[in-house]
């Protein structure tokens, strides 16, 4: 019997303030079998490569693509593409959320959890 593993990331929060991100990101990324030792390690390898090219701004203990360059994004996103993986990523811009929808708590607990 195969192994799923899905894992899941958001970015942006909840809020809708004017202190809050305009927009709500969830990501996911549904690996089966033993996918995900074998892409860890390869990402690892990538990680110590980039790690070993930099000279200004020291060592990364992950990828941020916020923080890391255009080449290092690049070369992330190519190592990805030859994975055998299915990813997918809903994004929702708050300012097209009904009016009612953002006052009411029980819409948004509902939206984050489920």
């Amino acid at each position: 019997m195969p192994v799923v593993n899905v894992f899941v990331d958001e970015a942006g929060d909840l809020g809708f303030s004017l202190n809050s991100t305009k927009s709500f990101v969830l990501s996911y990324v549904i690996m089966i079998n033993d996918m995900p030792m074998f892409i860890r390690n390869k990402v690892r390898r990538l990680l110590k490569n980039t790690n070993t090219k930099r000279r200004v701004r020291g060592k990364a203990q992950e990828f941020k693509f916020s923080n890391d360059d255009h080449v290092t994004r690049e070369r992330l996103l190519r190592k990805i593409k030859t994975f055998d993986l299915s990813i997918g990523t809903v994004v929702i811009m708050k300012y097209s959320v009904k009016e009612n929808l953002k006052e009411s708590p029980v819409y948004i607990i509902q939206l984050s959890c489920c």
